[in-house]
């Protein structure tokens, strides 16, 4: 999933905001939903270009299915 683009995933939406994650430094923050370029959703990963946030639906397809992949692995391992 490497991509040259700074990546921000949203994790919980409030009422006149939305806070947002760096994918690379972890920092949290809010942002105004007018600064978004559809309904945010939580777990949406997301890009800054021209000062507002833009989802990116196959990046945010991929993260999910890798996500899964890990809890997959982590909750479905065999004891020894």
């Amino acid at each position: 999933m490497e991509n040259a683009r700074e990546y921000y995933v949203i994790d919980r939406i409030e009422s006149a905001r939305v806070m947002v994650q760096s994918l690379s430094t972890g920092e949290v923050f809010a942002v105004e939903k007018a600064i978004l370029d559809e309904s945010p959703k939580e777990g949406n990963a997301l890009f800054l270009e021209g000062g507002r946030f833009i989802t990116d639906a196959d990046y945010t397809t991929e993260r999910k299915k890798s996500l899964n992949a890990d809890m997959h692995r982590l909750f479905n391992r065999k004891k020894k």
